[in-house]
Order: C-alpha cells, then structure tokens, then sequence
C-alpha cells in the first residue's frame, strides 16, 4: 500500500510540473503581447504609462485617506451652549452625558464648567504643623584671648621677668 502511496505522489508531481510548464509558457505569451491588446506600439511605452498609473493612483489614495479622516473642527461655544452646560450640570448630570446632549467634547464641557465656576476642586487638607522646637544658633567658638606677646618676652629674656616675692603675711624664720 505504500508503495501505491509513493507512486501516486511521483504522478502527482508530475502533474503539477507540467501545468507550472504550461501557466508559465501562457503567460510569457500574453505578457509579451499584452501592450498590443492595450493599445500601445511597444512594450517600453506600454510600462511608461503603467508606472505613471500607479504613482497617479497611489497619490490620489493619499489624498483620499486624508479627505477620509477630516481634521477635527473646534466647538463653537457660545452663550446658549454655556447656559446648557450651566443647567445640565445644575441637573446633575455627568460631564459625558452632558457632551452628548450639547455636541461637544467632555474636555469642552469641563472647560465650560471650569469658566463659569461650577468645578468642584479638591481642596487640600493643610498639613499639620509639627511640633518644631525653635532652630538653635550656631555658636561660633570662643576667641581666646593671645598671650603670645608676653610667652615669647618671657622666654626671650629671662632675667627681665619679675621674680616671685613673698608675700608679707607669710612668716618669716
């Protein structure tokens, strides 16, 4: 059975060679005279105007790509707009809701909502105060006071420095 199998399959691909022969060989012969069926006196021309077709057709698909998504328009507001605002939000309706009904974007009903002074904003909590204790100072050292002046007389001249006296209170024996 198997061997059948494998027959069948080598057939099969016999086939499929042969129509690949023959689609190839039609279309060498409708390509080469396609130009004349189109009008054209030779193929180089015939290829000119293809290629001018399609840069034609590419352009014209931008353009229509961009007529396709216009750019958007800005809401006109005016006074009757704001006042509908005014009263749907009065009414409690949702900013969303409010859009759809006006024809404007929800960012136009909040700007809206914001100019007439219907925005609820969150009012932050003041933080409490910690309790601080006053910053100290910095203190800047101490000057001492130099005694240089009198260290190197000292030492200079020795015989100059007054001796030690005793003092009258002391006994003498």
């Amino acid at each position: 059975m198997l061997k059948e199998l494998i027959k069948s399959l080598n057939d099969t691909r016999a086939q499929v060679e042969a129509l690949e022969a023959k689609v190839e060989k039609g279309l060498k012969k409708t390509l080469a005279t396609i130009h004349a069926e189109h009008g054209f006196d030779s193929v180089d021309g015939f290829i000119k105007a293809v290629k001018n077709a399609s840069a034609e057709a590419e352009a014209e698909g931008r353009k229509a790509v961009n007529r396709a998504l216009p750019r958007a328009k800005r809401a006109e507001i005016t006074a009757a707009v704001r006042a509908t605002v005014k009263d749907l939000v009065r009414a409690g309706k949702s900013g969303a809701e409010i859009a759809k009904a006006v024809g404007i974007s929800s960012a136009s009903v909040q700007n809206v909502k914001k100019a007439l002074g219907l925005v609820k904003t969150a009012k932050k909590a003041p933080l409490p105060k910690a309790a601080r204790k006053p910053a100290k100072r910095a203190v800047a050292p101490k000057a001492r006071k130099k005694r240089v002046a009198a260290k190197k007389a000292a030492s200079a001249n020795p015989a100059s420095t007054p001796a030690p006296t005793e003092s009258p209170s002391a006994p003498t024996s």
